[in-house]
């Protein structure tokens, strides 16, 4: 069961491995293939126990022994999702320039609150980065309900309760 503290949720105890490379930034495709491949080459009892700590701008994932396994910033996620086995979810983040890496992690009973999780952070960072694009074009115009962004389009109270319902 998660832990709250701080403004981060944890889940402890969770089987992982270190991040897979993958050759594409989205699908379910490529996030259930990154999962059978550390199903079929890595035997349970190598999988590594982490505690995840979830925040708005960042996913710190630590080994049960306190050493950082990785520190993922949530803006360069850019795939999520629930395996076949409703256990195992996995992300794929942006390293670098068409460089991915995906984690994958085993939790018990079921992932689905852990993915629920990250993708409340991915919401709440998207929410983010439109209130200040919205303040700072307001503060600009002057106005309460609406102006332009920088590639000219309308941005105002609808885009906000779009980006609340957005997934990723």
């Amino acid at each position: 069961m998660p832990q709250y503290s701080q403004g981060r949720l944890f889940f402890q105890n969770v089987a992982s491995n270190r991040d897979i490379p993958v050759s594409s930034a989205i699908g379910i495709e490529v996030l259930n293939g990154a999962i059978d491949k550390l199903v079929q080459n890595v035997f349970p009892d190598r999988w590594i126990l982490v505690d995840v700590s979830i925040a708005p701008s960042t996913i710190i994932i630590n080994e049960v022994n306190g050493s950082e396994i990785a520190r993922c910033r949530v803006r360069y996620l850019s795939f999520l999702g629930i395996g076949q086995d409703i256990k195992r979810c996995a992300f794929i983040m942006e390293t670098s320039s068409e460089s991915y890496m995906c984690y994958v992690f085993e939790v018990e009973p079921s992932a689905a609150a852990m993915a629920k999780t990250i993708e409340a952070a991915c919401k709440l960072r998207y929410q983010k980065v439109l209130d200040y694009h919205t303040t700072k074009q307001f503060s600009t115009t002057g106005s309460n309900y609406g102006g332009y962004s920088q590639v000219n389009e309308p941005i105002g109270r609808n885009d906000r309760e779009k980006a609340k319902n957005a997934y990723f």
